[in-house]
């Protein structure tokens, strides 16, 4: 038997130029079983006295597998765009909300005073910032080898060495130059009111 003309019809799924009533509604049946259907879970559903001969030729001469298969890749195809919508409408969603969150750190942040901001919230704020900056950039936020970290842990300002007077002094020093050569680059001013 031959696969039904696909010019003459819109969509295999829909009701066939030859299929009477009964056989549409049998292979709506089928057709929405989903992938695990079967003519036996029709003819439990069709009938309280199986017909699933019946069904069976119905099935064959109106091509149900070819019919149900492309109804499951449209339904599927309509699935995958649906997600995909949602997906960009979240990203988007998100890219508003946090540009929103930045206008708010930001304006918060031209009003604070340096002096009022103790060296570890300095040096964790500039950390947070250089890390924002890398992942916005695509660079990799942690990329020191193992061998580098003892050498860097040497210089790593912790709570305990920010009780040494020198270690305030040097790291309050280190702070006001970064900020200072970042607001004379980007137009931002540090200076207090």
């Amino acid at each position: 038997m031959e696969a039904p003309n696909r010019e003459y019809i819109k969509n295999l799924w829909e009701r066939q130029p030859n299929e009477t009533s009964k056989q549409y509604t049998a292979f709506c049946i089928y057709r929405d079983a989903g992938p695990e259907r079967s003519i036996s879970e029709v003819a439990d559903k069709w009938s309280n006295s199986g017909a699933t001969s019946r069904l069976n030729e119905w099935s064959k001469k109106n091509h149900w597998v070819e019919r149900a298969t492309d109804y499951d890749e449209y339904i599927d195809t309509i699935k995958r765009f649906k997600n995909e919508e949602a997906i960009i409408e979240m990203s988007e969603r998100h890219a508003r909300e946090s540009q929103l969150f930045q206008d708010k750190a930001i304006e918060r942040l031209k009003s604070l005073e340096i002096s009022e901001l103790k060296p570890q919230d300095l040096i964790k704020y500039y950390d947070i910032a250089v890390k924002i900056e890398r992942l916005s950039r695509g660079v990799p936020t942690e990329n020191i080898k193992r061998e580098e970290v003892k050498e860097v842990n040497d210089y790593v300002i912790t709570p305990e060495k920010l009780k040494k007077p020198e270690v305030r002094d040097a790291a309050n020093k280190f702070i006001t130059t970064i900020a200072n050569s970042q607001s004379s680059t980007h137009g931002v001013s540090t200076d207090s009111k």
